[in-house]
């Protein structure tokens, strides 16, 4: 039991610390609820074409990352919300924040490589690309039986990630077709021919542009 009159201190210290945690807790609950309502304003205004509803949802989003900066729905929504607007400048600031603040998390990569070729030219964005390209390459990876029979070089002798074979489509890589045909032995081998079939469609739309098209809502 603890002895109030003889440790004040301690007992203040440990007060503050379950304060400072219960206040955390109720922040996370509340910006999970401003998320929540944000990601269906979102939605509202993209299906109706209401940019009040777009607005509204913005503003919940910013709510929502002021109570937790690390909430990755609310990151998402703004993000959302400035590729609709065509807000390319906004949006490649929105991912290079929530790249620092998740610097262990690469979806976003290829993005931010469509958002600087879109805002600062193709030269920038080839130059992102062959980043992606050349760290993905360095990953340690087991090659599947097929990949290794994709290339007499061997350079796609490792498991193909769609960041990889992403990058170096859109950014004009020699490597671009020995990739394509990799990733898509490795997604017949992994997931048989629905999963092949989809990694060609996703090939297709990455070497005609449609893909880019449709992530940037151009």
């Amino acid at each position: 039991m603890f002895m109030i009159q003889k440790t004040p201190a301690l007992l203040t210290a440990v007060w503050m610390a379950f304060a400072c945690q219960a206040s955390l807790a109720a922040d996370a609950q509340g910006a999970e609820e401003l998320q929540r309502q944000a990601a269906k304003r979102m939605l509202q205004g993209i299906q109706r074409h209401d940019d009040q509803a777009l607005s509204r949802a913005m503003s919940l989003a910013e709510r929502a990352l002021a109570l937790s900066p690390d909430n990755g729905g609310a990151l998402l929504t703004r993000l959302q919300i400035q590729l609709y607007r065509h807000q390319y400048e906004e949006a490649l600031a929105s991912v290079n924040a929530a790249q620092q603040r998740h610097s262990e998390d690469d979806s976003l990569s290829l993005l931010r490589c469509m958002l600087i070729g879109k805002t600062q030219g193709n030269a920038p964005g080839d130059a992102c690309y062959a980043d992606i390209e050349r760290d993905d390459a360095s990953q340690p990876t087991e090659p599947t039986a097929e990949a290794r029979h994709a290339s007499d070089t061997g350079y796609a002798a490792s498991l193909v990630s769609f960041n990889r074979v992403g990058a170096a489509i859109l950014g004009d890589s020699p490597h671009a077709k020995v990739l394509a045909e990799a990733y898509i032995d490795q997604a017949r081998e992994l997931g048989g021919i629905e999963a092949e079939d989809v990694a060609r469609q996703t090939v297709e739309a990455l070497e005609n542009g449609s893909y880019v098209d449709e992530v940037l809502m151009i």
